[in-house]
């Protein structure tokens, strides 16, 4: 397992799901901030809103980019690059179609949480991830 991978695992093993951990990760230990409160909210966006609609990861990279950028034009810029990769990579940017429907979150949600915030960062000037 790469190093981005376990600090998801050990993320999620924390209790944080999806949309909180890219949003650790890629919008605050990247800009060496911290923000309970924040990831504490991104809560809502876990597991597609809480009923398997648009993928948290997805959701948590997008609010991540957003915090990174230093304008709408760019914000656009990144969630379309983010956007376009993710249906690439995935198929859909909905759970219930990555997960098969009624699925409760498995392995495959924290490779796409990896993957997304990798996709992120890469997005991010290249950008690198420290544990």
């Amino acid at each position: 397992m790469d190093d981005l991978s376990e600090q998801v695992a050990t993320l999620s093993r924390q209790g944080l799901c999806c949309a909180q951990i890219v949003m650790k990760i890629v919008g605050l230990d990247l800009r060496q901030e911290e923000n309970p409160d924040l990831v504490r909210a991104m809560g809502a966006l876990c597991y597609g809103l809480h009923d398997q609609r648009s993928c948290g990861a997805l959701t948590g990279g997008a609010c991540s980019l957003a915090l990174h950028a230093e304008d709408r034009a760019q914000m656009k810029m990144y969630l379309n690059d983010l956007l376009g990769w993710f249906e690439g990579e995935y198929g859909s940017t909905e759970c219930s179609v990555i997960l098969g429907e009624g699925s409760a979150p498995t392995s495959l949600c924290r490779e796409i949480v990896a993957n997304t915030v990798g996709r992120c960062l890469t997005m991010l000037d290249g950008a690198t991830w420290e544990s």
